[in-house]
């Protein structure tokens, strides 16, 4: 499952699990935001556009493929 939180101006942000939506996997994507980072020729510090994404995963589906 995937969710954006970028256009409520959150930067990021935690999805607990569902039982109901039975996802392995939530996906958080945050805010895009300008931010420092070093250029490939590693002298240079440029700004370019980064936003995080936070996954939420739910073991108990990997703990029960080892019982089959």
């Amino acid at each position: 499952m995937l969710t954006n939180i970028g256009p409520l101006n959150l930067r990021q942000g935690f999805a607990p699990l569902c039982p109901p939506i039975r996802a392995v996997l939530l996906m958080c994507v945050g805010k895009i935001m300008d931010r420092p980072a070093v250029a490939e020729d590693g002298k240079t510090i440029i700004v370019r556009k980064e936003c995080s994404m936070v996954i939420t995963g739910d073991h108990r589906f990997a703990d029960a493929a080892g019982y089959l």
